[in-house]
């Protein structure tokens, strides 16, 4: 009976993917940001103008990254 399931390369090969993708998880970065902590806070009107930067909602700023500067646009 375990002849068939050694010999199943396709699932041998997608669980081992599966392994490896679980066990890199936590080193990858958040989607979102990057991993920079922080996305570009726009102001929205008649033109966008970037004001500062907010906090990325999705991993929350995990390793404490201080914000990139801001330039005044004008």
């Amino acid at each position: 009976m375990a002849e068939p399931i050694a010999n199943d390369w396709k699932a041998i090969h997608d669980r081992m993917q599966q392994t490896l993708t679980e066990r890199y998880a936590p080193f990858r970065p958040c989607p979102q940001c990057g991993g920079r902590g922080w996305l570009p806070d726009f102001l929205q009107g008649r033109q966008s103008h970037m004001v500062g930067y907010v906090v990325c909602n999705i991993c929350g700023n995990p390793n404490g990254a201080v914000p990139p500067a801001t330039r005044s646009v004008r």
